[in-house]
């Protein structure tokens, strides 16, 4: 009987293909182009065109777009290339308290815009500026309507978590559209992963309750695959897939445009954030590289040694996007060495905007970094 029930454990489990059919492409990607040592927090680092142009062309594979949150770094140049290769760019702005380094992000991302217009559809005027406590709203409304008046017929917005833009309303006439983070592993009171789409939806239709007649985009979304558990919810590449997965699937149902957060793994991000930081990528980052294979491109997937890996294992990042560009044994089998399971220390979290200001960050970013921990990890 022990010996059957070892065997029974021991047998792999078909997983069903992700909802998306394979062969349509993301909506949006958050982007950063940093690898290996490679991190915004050095202020000399300038990012190789040929760097950028290697990512944007992987990328240009599984989305239609990408988002930026800055154009300080050598991302200044993702416009031009990004134009090469058909995709679609929403430009970020990054603001702060230093109103002349503002002054030097607006320059240059309108000058941007008018340059590449059929590529950058839309200027993303600041990020989480108001979370972070470095602009009252009444400055934000003034600096987006001066961006619009310069930007002609770009579409302006601006970016924050979802509670934001519910405590600061006036913003909503100054935009195009509105543009809200929902990052449920983040919330103040973290959703497991089982209920994470759920919470998405939900609070994309309060806040649409909230800002009528104006399209309400989540500029971020997303899930780590690995670091600590906050309250049940445990970063994990299966966790990673399945609220993904049902986040897209979502999507297309409703017929509402999402940003994932991220494109590749920032592992510069985990010295601020703990090892959860660096884990928010749709695709791993090895020096120098990129790696994105995780598991085959088999319409079910196998992963784990068997039953008992099923609820925790068995997804091995098999969402599409992960799979398409992976080659596939026969029968399209992962095997366990497709999975990985990670542990990681406490981040060393600064909590909402109180700890900014104690921490007064030189660095704007894209990560997925929580109005708890994300701290200095948010530029670029």
């Amino acid at each position: 009987m022990i010996a059957g029930t070892w065997i029974w454990l021991g047998e792999p489990v078909p997983r069903a293909r992700a909802p998306l059919d394979p062969a349509q492409k993301l909506e949006c990607v958050s982007y950063t182009p940093f690898r290996g040592a490679q991190s915004p927090l050095d202020p000399s680092l300038h990012v190789p065109v040929q760097q950028i142009a290697q990512d944007l062309a992987q990328l240009a594979k599984i989305t239609n777009c990408v988002r930026t949150y800055s154009v300080d770094s050598g991302l200044d140049q993702v416009p031009g290339e990004a134009a090469k290769v058909g995709l679609k760019v929403i430009q970020g702005i990054w603001l702060g308290s230093n109103r002349f380094r503002n002054s030097l992000q607006i320059d240059t991302a309108v000058a941007l815009a008018k340059r590449y217009p059929g590529t950058i559809e839309a200027l993303v005027v600041g990020n989480e500026v108001l979370l972070r406590g470095e602009m009252t709203a009444a400055d934000l409304v003034a600096t987006i309507r001066y961006v619009k008046s310069r930007a002609e017929k770009t579409p302006v917005t601006y970016a924050d978590v979802w509670e934001f833009w519910l405590r600061n309303r006036e913003i909503y006439n100054a935009v195009d559209f509105v543009t809200i983070h929902i990052l449920p592993y983040w919330e103040d009171f973290p959703v497991r992963a089982k209920y994470a789409a759920s919470h998405v939806d939900q609070i994309r239709k309060r806040v649409a309750v909230a800002f009528p007649n104006k399209e309400i985009l989540i500029g971020e979304t997303g899930w780590p695959s690995a670091g600590r558990m906050r309250d049940g919810a445990l970063p994990s590449l299966a966790n990673q897939a399945f609220v993904v997965s049902q986040i897209l699937a979502l999507a297309k149902a409703e017929k509402f445009r999402v940003n994932l957060i991220e494109a590749y793994d920032q592992p510069w991000k985990r010295q601020l954030e703990g090892t959860v930081g660096g884990y928010w990528g749709l695709f791993r980052t090895k020096p120098g590289s990129r790696n994105m294979c995780r598991a085959s491109r088999s319409p079910t997937i196998r992963c784990g040694s068997g039953r008992w890996a099923a609820g925790s294992l068995s997804a091995c990042w098999s969402i599409w996007w992960r799979l398409r560009h992976c080659g596939a044994g026969p029968g399209g089998h992962a095997g366990r060495h497709g999975c990985s399971w990670r542990s990681a220390p406490r981040s060393a979290a600064c909590w909402r905007a109180g700890a900014w200001k104690k921490s007064r960050s030189r660095v704007s970013g894209s990560a997925a970094g929580p109005p708890t921990a994300r701290c200095l990890a948010r530029r670029f």
